[in-house]
């Protein structure tokens, strides 16, 4: 009786575990700014490192519970393949935050001002392309506890416009940035020029799996 009732009502939802983990997620890409300040001040970005590497383990055991939840659920609102891939999506952006810490680790530049204002600039989008994912993925939890009511449709709809449109704005900025790098090819040290490049494409990727999360969301709910 006990693991009937566990199927139909199990302590912990595999959507609210999703929205926990997509917050882990949110508290990694914070630390991106202070990290690149710490970066371009000359200051190694080694305590953001480490708290990201804590951050991975918490998200990776979150990922397990939900997987445990639906090995023994009866019935559930989405099919289980869209909740991992939506999970799958949020492992990379912060499986790509921690590449991106661990690459500010291997170099130190000077005297970069204008690319690192070009920088700022980029994360910005980025960190606030990952918020609105896990806005989206909130409006997710009251589309399926409003039963789907047209207004908490439209409303996660708007969400996942708001995510596409910060991560066309990084799109653009990567593009300005890069163009930008290439402009001094000839007064950056090549493997600066190739540092800076590696990390614009790293910080375009997170927003890219953000954009993935919200449009299998919006897939979801139809």
């Amino acid at each position: 009786m006990v693991k009937f009732i566990d199927r139909m009502f199990p302590r912990e939802s595999p959507l609210d575990l999703m929205i926990l983990h997509g917050e882990k997620i949110e508290e990694a890409v914070r630390f991106l700014k202070p990290a690149f300040d710490k970066f371009f001040d000359g200051i190694s970005p080694l305590d953001y490192s480490e708290k990201v590497d804590k951050l991975e383990k918490e998200a990776d055991n979150i990922k397990y519970r939900i997987r445990e939840v639906y090995s023994k659920l009866k019935y559930t609102y989405f099919e289980k393949s869209d909740i991992f891939m939506i999970v799958h999506e949020m492992d990379k952006i912060i499986d790509t935050i921690d590449d991106i810490l661990k690459l500010l680790l291997m170099n130190r530049v000077e005297n970069l001002d204008d690319i690192k204002e070009l920088l700022e600039e980029l994360v910005e989008n980025v960190v606030l392309t990952v918020e609105e994912m896990v806005d989206a993925l909130k409006e997710l939890r009251l589309v399926v506890e409003s039963d789907f009511a047209p207004k908490e449709i439209e409303k996660e709809k708007a969400e996942a416009e708001e995510v596409e449109k910060e991560e066309t704005k990084t799109d653009v900025n990567t593009v300005t940035l890069g163009k930008y790098l290439f402009s001094k090819k000839y007064e950056i040290n090549p493997v600066d020029l190739i540092f800076f490049m590696e990390l614009s494409k790293l910080l375009s990727k997170i927003a890219n799996y953000a954009e993935n999360v919200v449009e299998r969301i919006s897939l979801i709910i139809g």
